[in-house]
C-alpha cells in the first residue's frame, strides 16, 4: 500500500510537471543507410530549439533554430567535410543581418548584409540583387539552397544550354529558357571586370603556399543581369576556386542581348589570384 502510494505521488508529480513546463520531444529521420539524416526538437508537438541536419556519412550539413514551428534566428551550413560555409540569421522568415561567408576550410573571408531576405546595395559596390528567400512555416529549410555553391554542382532550377537559335525563334527570344552561348552582347560586371578582381577575397592558405593562377567561373546569367548559378570550370585549390565563386555569384552584369532583346546567357569570367 505504502508503495503505491509513492508511485501514485510520482505520477501526479510528473504529470504536473508536464502541464506546467510541457511536453519534450524530437523526431529523428535516418537515411537509407540507416545514418541520422535529422535530429528535430519538439515541445508540445510543435518544431522547437535547434535542429541539426546530417548527410549520408553522418557529417553535419546544417544547423536551424525553429521558433513555434517555424524556422526563426540562427542558421549555420556546413560542406560535406565539415567545415563552417555560411551563417545568417532568419527573422518573420527572412534573412536578416550579415551573412558571413567562409572558404572551403572554414576561413572566414567576409559578410553580406540582408535587410528584409534582400541583399543591402551599398553605394561603393555595384548593384547585387539577391533574390528574396523565405522559409515556409514548419518547413524543413533544403540544404540545397544554399548560396555558397559546391565545386562542380549547380544550385539553380535552370540547366539549359544552347547556341544561337534560327532566325524564325527572334519574336519568342524573351521567353527562351535557354542560357545563350553565343550573344550579340555579351553581359559585363556593372562597374567592370576590374570591379570582380578588386572584391575578390584571396585565401590565407593561398597566400601561405604562395599559390597563383586564374579560376574559370561559368556564370549563367539571366536576362535581368542576375546570376542565377555558377560552377567551377578551371581551378587552383587552396580555396581560391570557392572564393571565386563566391565572388561572381554576388556580381551584378549587364544583360546579355540579341536582335536587342535581353536574354539568358552563360559566361565563363577568369578571376585572377597573385602574390602582392
Amino acid at each position: 500500500m505504502f508503495r503505491l502510494l509513492i508511485l501514485v505521488t510520482i505520477f501526479f508529480f510528473v504529470s504536473s510537471i508536464s502541464v506546467v513546463f510541457g511536453q519534450v520531444d524530437s523526431i529523428i529521420t535516418y537515411h537509407q543507410n540507416g545514418q541520422i539524416e535529422s535530429i528535430i526538437p519538439l515541445y508540445n508537438g510543435v518544431r522547437e530549439g535547434e535542429a541539426k541536419f546530417f548527410n549520408q556519412d553522418g557529417m553535419l550539413i546544417e544547423e536551424v533554430n525553429y521558433l513555434n514551428g517555424r524556422v526563426e534566428g540562427l542558421v549555420k551550413i556546413y560542406s560535406d567535410l565539415g567545415f563552417l560555409k555560411e551563417m545568417f540569421s532568419i527573422e518573420e522568415g527572412k534573412r536578416e543581418g550579415p551573412t558571413s561567408l567562409f572558404d572551403s576550410v572554414g576561413i572566414y573571408f567576409g559578410d553580406k548584409d540582408f535587410l528584409s531576405g534582400r541583399l543591402v546595395i551599398k553605394l561603393d559596390e555595384p548593384i547585387i540583387d539577391e533574390k528574396e528567400k523565405v522559409y515556409a512555416e514548419s518547413d524543413t529549410p533544403p540544404v540545397t539552397e544554399s548560396k555558397v555553391v559546391k565545386k562542380n554542382t549547380s544550385t539553380t532550377k535552370q540547366n539549359t544550354t544552347a547556341t544561337l537559335p534560327a532566325e524564325n525563334y527572334e519574336d519568342n527570344l524573351e521567353d527562351d529558357p535557354a542560357y545563350f552561348i553565343s550573344v550579340e552582347v555579351t553581359p559585363e560586371p556593372v562597374g567592370g571586370f576590374e570591379s570582380i578582381q578588386k572584391r575578390v577575397y584571396y585565401p590565407e592558405l593561398a597566400k601561405k603556399n604562395k599559390i597563383q593562377g586564374i579560376v574559370k567561373i561559368r556564370a549563367y546569367i539571366d536576362r535581368y543581369g542576375d546570376v542565377e548559378k555558377t560552377e567551377i570550370v578551371e581551378g587552383i585549390g587552396y580555396g581560391c576556386d570557392e572564393a571565386a565563386e563566391i565572388t561572381v555569384y554576388y556580381t551584378k552584369f549587364t544583360p546579355g542581348l540579341i536582335k536587342g532583346k535581353p536574354v539568358k546567357v552563360q559566361l565563363i569570367v577568369p578571376i585572377e589570384f597573385k602574390p602582392d
